[in-house]
Formats: structure tokens, sequence, C-alpha cells
């Protein structure tokens, strides 16, 4: 008997694990929409935040929408002057952040609770846009 409730202990134990594993990773489905940018080009420093200006531009949130299908694809719209969208698919890696892949190219996405933050390196510097869950 006592050999059948550890079994149960541990199936139990299973269950539960599996459960807080489950719960405990990230949802990345869902609709982001732009809440800042950060420009680092060579020493120049730039933060701007949604409704601040910046060089005459005003930034609104839907200058980048991000859409995260549960079918594991994703559309990106951005429209900076011109209205560019994409898609592609998804996929979390080992290090639990999304990776968004077009065409043999990929972003990495950093999960900062209902913000993700995306970092692209240029020949000036570094941008990164962070983008809030609607």
């Amino acid at each position: 008997m006592k050999k059948f409730l550890s079994a149960v202990a541990a199936v139990i134990a299973a269950v539960v694990l599996a459960v807080c594993f489950a719960s405990c990773a990230t949802n990345y489905v869902g609709t982001y929409k732009l809440d800042s940018i950060h420009m680092d080009m060579g020493g120049l420093e730039v933060n701007v935040k949604v409704g601040e200006e910046y060089e005459g531009v005003t930034l609104k949130p839907d200058l980048v929408v991000l859409e995260v299908k549960d079918d594991n694809t994703y559309t990106i719209s951005m429209s900076m002057g011109e209205s560019i969208t994409e898609s592609g698919t998804w996929s979390v890696n080992d290090e639990g952040k999304l990776v968004l892949e077009n065409a043999g190219q990929e972003m990495v996405a950093q999960n900062e609770g209902s913000m993700l933050v995306i970092e692209q390196s240029t020949s000036g510097g570094t941008v990164s846009m962070t983008l809030k869950k609607q």
C-alpha cells in the first residue's frame, strides 16, 4: 500500500510541476503597439515615448504594430513615412525570448512583463523599440 501511495504522490507532484511550468511560460500571442524608441548612435542617446515629439514627428502607438498569432506566424506593420508590412514565423528560443523570422532574417524580442523589447544593431549603433501588449 505504501508503494501505491508513493506512486500516486509522485504522479500528482509531476502534474503539479507541469502545470506550474506551463503557467510560467510566456504567452506571446497577441497584438503589440509601439510604446517607446531608444537610439544609441555613436554616443548620442535618444529616448522617445509615445506622445512625445522627435524631429517633428509625434510618436503614436500605431507607428509599429506587431501581431503574434497562435499558429506561430506574425505580422508587423510600420508606418514611418511609408507603410511597410512584413510577416513570417515565430518561435521561442532556449532563453525564452521571442524569435521572429522572415526570409532567413531573425529579430529577437525580450519579454519584459507586458512589453516586448526588440533591439537591432545598425552600422551607426543600436535602435530598440519597446512594444506594449494590448
